[in-house]
């Protein structure tokens, strides 16, 4: 009769959860004809650390524990300090037994992560939708802001328009009644002008019979005296 001998493995690291090691174990163990296998995700001294016990032939026991210590033979995540085997002298189940029982847990964990997701995706678009109400909303709110700046805008312009035309044609109307004005004055100054060359003329007229009314009495004089 072939002599069964127990082991507890302790698989402690940073990261050793939620990384497959505890199916990359009962493969191996199922591969070594380990007839009893159990593994378990605990905490110890702060750390994750993946608890295993097996149960077989000291060949097989020997020959597992060599392969799972060898730091090649590891998941790809997983991120080991330390692995600590010792002796254990308590119940380990049957691998049938854990193999089933971790299969239900993983669809347990399969459906229970899916209903999540589905609570999820119903959130997201609650939330999707709420998104796009309020996207609506502030697109119609934009477009009466719009508007409303619109018609703002064209009133004053309107009314700046009118302002201006107003002013120019007051401006207008001033600048045509100044050079009136002015054309009125210039011409009384002309017209004054033109009397004062006139009466100018007549008395360089005057002034021209004069002298030539001296000079020919200045000339008789002259030849009288001969």
């Amino acid at each position: 009769m072939i002599k069964m001998v127990k082991k507890k493995i302790l698989i402690e690291g940073e990261k050793v959860h939620d990384v497959g090691y505890r199916l990359f174990l009962m493969n191996c163990a199922d591969d070594f004809r380990i007839e009893n296998f159990d593994a378990k995700n605990i905490i110890s001294d702060g750390k994750q650390c993946v608890r295993v016990l097996v149960e077989s032939s000291e060949d097989n026991v020997n020959r597992f524990l060599a392969f799972v210590e060898r730091k090649e033979n590891r998941p790809e995540n997983a991120e080991v300090d330390s692995i600590k085997p010792g002796d254990y002298d308590d119940y380990v189940k049957s691998m049938d037994s854990f193999r089933s029982g971790f299969m239900a847990y993983q669809q347990y964990k399969f459906v229970s992560v899916g209903s999540k997701m589905l609570n999820e995706m119903e959130c997201v678009k609650t939330e999707t939708q709420n998104l796009k109400i309020e996207t609506e909303n502030m697109h119609t709110d934009l477009i009466d802001r719009s508007d409303k700046l619109n018609n703002n805008i064209t009133t004053r312009f309107d009314k700046l328009d009118k302002t201006i035309t107003k002013e120019f044609n007051d401006l207008n109307c001033n600048i045509t009644n100044s050079f009136g004005t002015l054309r009125g004055d210039y011409g009384v100054i002309y017209k004054t002008m033109v009397k004062m060359f006139e009466e100018m003329q007549k008395e360089r007229k005057a002034s021209d019979k004069r002298t030539e009314k001296l000079v020919k009495a200045i000339i008789q004089s002259s030849g009288s005296g001969r």
